[in-house]
């Protein structure tokens, strides 16, 4: 970490449920990840059987909303390695959903870029992202849906503000 250390300010209670949390959020975190799995892009029309899994999706994703990517960029924000990311994308090439092409300024620079076809799996994923959505929240009051966003936020804070 390269900002400032925080001090640990609690009492041995404190960590022991601080400690409780992380493992409860590990958990949750895991059973999303199975859902998606288990509802993913393999279920969709013309991917089924092709092995497909939340981080193809993900990268899709990624490639739509922020235009070309280098395949060091996409291992950032899928932190994952770059060696992981050319097994994906080989993948989403096989099946239309990414193009790698040279950069033009640098032929030794490979982008990845959207194709029609992923276009097309944006909406998909959408849909299957408010099915995780209503699952994982459809007990919870509005009052506890605003309360956890005040959480998160707070806690994206926390780790911004040690971040530097």
């Amino acid at each position: 970490m390269n900002g400032v250390e925080p001090m640990n300010p609690y009492s041995d209670e404190q960590a022991a449920r601080i400690r409780e949390m992380d493992s409860v959020f590990r958990l949750v975190r895991r059973q999303i990840n199975a859902e998606w799995h288990r509802i993913g892009l393999s279920t969709l029309e013309n991917l089924e059987g092709k092995g497909l899994n939340y981080t193809h999706g993900k990268l899709v994703v990624y490639i739509v909303e922020k235009g070309p990517l280098k395949s060091s960029e996409a291992a950032e924000l899928l932190g994952i390695t770059n060696g992981a990311v050319t097994g994906i994308a080989d993948k989403l090439i096989e099946l239309g959903l990414i193009e790698r092409k040279r950069s033009d300024s640098d032929r030794r620079i490979a982008m990845l870029y959207a194709t029609d076809k992923s276009q097309t799996i944006i909406s998909a994923i959408d849909q299957i992202r408010d099915q995780m959505m209503i699952k994982l929240f459809h007990d919870l009051s509005d009052d506890e849906i605003e309360f956890a966003l005040r959480l998160f936020r707070k806690m994206s804070k926390n780790l911004d503000k040690y971040d530097t």
